[in-house]
């Protein structure tokens, strides 16, 4: 029952989404094979458009449909990752645990712009996320960085390295830095809460709880943990409801507000981590619940021995997050939204051909969404809240005398991590 809209504000070049997807896509998903099913699904009635006998396709909904029409895309990404928490899950028949709690990592973190494309050479100004020392992240130490002279630049207590400006060059410029970490797998940090940190986690935008979706949701889920003082089984209701009726899309709320997220996914099909997540803060907020976000990155595809990568096309990496809620006695308590993608909620009706991955899809659905109330992996980095809100650069313009992230520039990011 999916529906897919094409708009032109998120419209790209043919050429530029089959890159997009060549970047974000496992190994398996070759240029060639990538094209392939774009062309197959245009036959199908994949959302795009021909203007001037140039294709063009929706960044989010175009993708939208692969992910929930094109059998091969979907099985490609999955069983990637699956080999990945093969690697780190042990695996068993109704609940997975790590095997290793506390894992260290080396990261390379990569940036490349196309600074060749900016108006005048405008100079720009970096503002890089840096994996933040927190209890589930420790021994965070930086090796290296490019250019060498970017070190200076490095605010560890932000999380970034902060306002290093450079030159545009012509082409393509790129930045990186390489860093030591031991994550931790998390399932509760024991902490108190006063009164004035309690009210700024239970902070609602004016009218949201009271609006129709939300009050519909709260219906759905009826009086399931309402006598449970600590807030623990009513926040799990909330979460239980949203796996069993949402599912993961790219979404296309104005901003990604508090608000707009939660009335996207609960008025829509599905929502992707951001949006899900700060639907179920609203959701917990409107309970009583304190509840705030946390943000990373994720680790990505296997890509040989010990390594994996992730990459990103004009988005940011360090953009996934999760939520914590306070419960009393335990203290703040995770709850990852990443088994969306894991279990029942990944399947569209349309998406799986394959009985092997379909059974295998339903036999995680269950263990996955229970590990993921009340913890979440060490197959991550910390970074700052404000990854999410703040551009990784901007540049000058100077007839506005400002700086800001240009509209049209293009960028591709890169998370390289070794096990060691």
């Amino acid at each position: 029952n999916q529906t897919y809209r094409f708009d032109w504000a998120h419209a790209v070049e043919e050429a530029e989404f089959l890159h997009y997807l060549d970047v974000t896509t496992p190994s398996s998903m070759s240029s060639p094979t990538l094209r392939a099913l774009i062309d197959q699904g245009i036959a199908q009635g994949m959302p795009h458009r021909i203007r001037e006998g140039q294709r063009y396709f929706d960044r989010l909904d175009s993708w939208n449909w692969l992910n929930e029409r094109c059998p091969g895309f979907f099985a490609a990404d999955y069983w990637a990752l699956e080999e990945k928490r093969r690697r780190a899950f042990e695996i068993m028949p109704s609940r997975v645990q790590l095997f290793s709690q506390a894992q260290t990592y080396r990261a390379v973190y990569t940036i490349s712009i196309e600074t060749g494309a900016l108006p005048g050479g405008q100079a720009i100004r970096l503002f890089l996320p840096f994996p933040s020392e927190c209890a589930a992240q420790t021994n965070v130490s930086l090796l290296a960085c490019s250019p060498g002279e970017m070190r200076a630049n490095l605010v560890p207590t932000l999380g970034y390295f902060y306002g290093y400006m450079a030159e545009a060059a012509s082409g393509w410029s790129s930045f990186s830095y390489t860093c030591e970490l031991t994550v931790k797998e998390c399932n509760s940090t024991p902490e108190t809460l006063g009164d004035r940190e309690r009210r700024s986690y239970l902070e609602l935008e004016a009218g949201i709880e009271h609006s129709p979706e939300v009050c519909r949701f709260v219906q759905e889920i009826g009086k399931r943990g309402r006598d449970d003082e600590s807030g623990m089984e009513r926040a799990r209701a909330i979460y239980d409801h949203l796996l069993a009726t949402k599912s993961f899309r790219k979404t296309k709320e104005r901003s990604q507000s508090l608000s707009n997220s939660t009335l996207a996914v609960l008025r829509g099909d599905g929502g992707h981590c951001i949006s899900l997540s700060r639907a179920f803060i609203v959701l917990c907020r409107a309970e009583g619940i304190p509840a705030r976000e946390k943000t990373g990155a994720l680790i990505g595809y296997p890509v040989g021995g010990s390594r994996f990568s992730m990459a990103t096309y004009c988005e940011p990496l360090f953009g996934h997050a999760w939520t914590e809620i306070f419960v009393n006695g335990l203290g703040w308590l995770p709850v990852e939204f990443h088994s969306v993608v894991i279990g029942e909620g990944a399947l569209s009706g349309g998406n799986v051909d394959d009985p092997q991955l379909a059974n295998l899809i339903e036999a995680n659905t269950r263990r996955y969404r229970d590990y993921y109330f009340g913890a979440v992996d060490n197959l991550r980095l910390y970074c700052s809240a404000s990854a999410t809100r703040i551009p990784q650069f901007v540049a000058y313009d100077a007839q506005m005398q400002s700086w800001k992230m240009p509209v049209d520039a293009s960028y591709e990011c890169r998370l390289d991590v070794e096990v060691l």
